[in-house]
C-alpha cells in the first residue's frame, strides 16, 4: 500500500465519518471502523464514492481480542498502519448529564470501556507496528460534553496548552482559532521514505 493507512474508530456516523472523509480527501487509505457494521460500510462505500479510498471494519474497541486481531489483520494486509484516530463513543446522541442521570451501572462501564478501554487497547496493538515501521500517530478523541460535564471548555482546553482565543466560545462545541502547543512525543518520528 502507497498511501498511508489510518484507522478511524466511530467512523460509521457524525464526526468519526467527517474525520475519515477528511482523512480520504488527504489521500489516506481508510478503515472505517465502527460496532455497527452497516454503519461502517456505510461510510467506506461514502468514501469510495467520493473518489477516497478505504474500507469497513466491524469490532467492538472495548474487546482487546478484536482490536488485536483488527489491528494485524489491516498491518497483514495492507502492509503498515500509519494513523490512529480513536473517536468510538457509546451515546453520541445524548448529552453527558443526560447520560450520567439516566445510565445504569453497565451503561457506565461500557462507556468506560469504549472510551477509555478502547484508546488503551489501540495504543497496545497499533504502536509496536508503528515503531517497526519507524513512525506513526495517535489522536484519541474525548466527547466534547465529557469536558463540558466537569466544568471545561474546548477554550479552557486549549487555554490548559499555554494559548487562548478571547473569541473562542465558550459552550465546549467549537474548538479555538489557535492550536495547543505541541506536545513533545516518546515516539519516533515518521520516516518520510516509507
Amino acid at each position: 500500500m502507497e498511501r498511508p493507512v489510518a484507522l478511524v474508530t466511530g467512523a460509521g456516523q457524525g464526526l468519526g465519518a467527517a474525520i475519515a472523509h477528511g482523512l480520504a480527501r488527504r489521500r489516506f487509505y481508510v478503515v472505517a471502523n465502527d460496532i455497527n457494521p452497516a454503519a461502517a460500510e456505510r461510510t467506506a462505500e461514502a468514501l469510495r464514492a467520493a473518489g477516497g479510498a478505504g474500507e469497513p471494519f466491524h469490532a467492538d474497541v472495548a474487546n482487546r481480542v478484536a482490536v488485536g486481531a483488527m489491528v494485524e489483520e489491516i498491518v497483514a494486509r495492507l502492509g503498515r498502519l500509519d494513523l490512529v484516530v480513536h473517536h468510538a463513543e457509546v451515546h453520541p446522541h445524548r448529552s453527558l448529564l443526560e447520560s450520567l442521570l439516566e445510565m445504569g451501572e453497565y451503561e457506565w462501564d461500557r462507556t468506560v470501556a469504549v472510551i477509555l478501554k478502547g484508546a488503551f487497547h489501540l495504543l497496545q496493538a497499533a504502536a509496536p507496528r508503528m515503531i517497526e515501521r519507524g513512525g506513526g500517530g495517535f489522536v484519541f478523541i474525548v466527547p466534547a460534553d465529557v469536558w463540558a460535564g466537569v466544568g471545561l471548555t474546548t477554550a479552557d482546553i486549549f487555554a490548559s496548552q499555554g494559548e487562548r482565543d478571547d473569541d473562542a466560545p465558550r459552550n465546549g462545541s467549537t474548538p479555538p482559532t489557535r492550536r495547543p502547543k505541541p506536545a513533545s512525543s516518546p515516539w519516533p518520528a515518521p520516516s518520510r521514505g516509507r
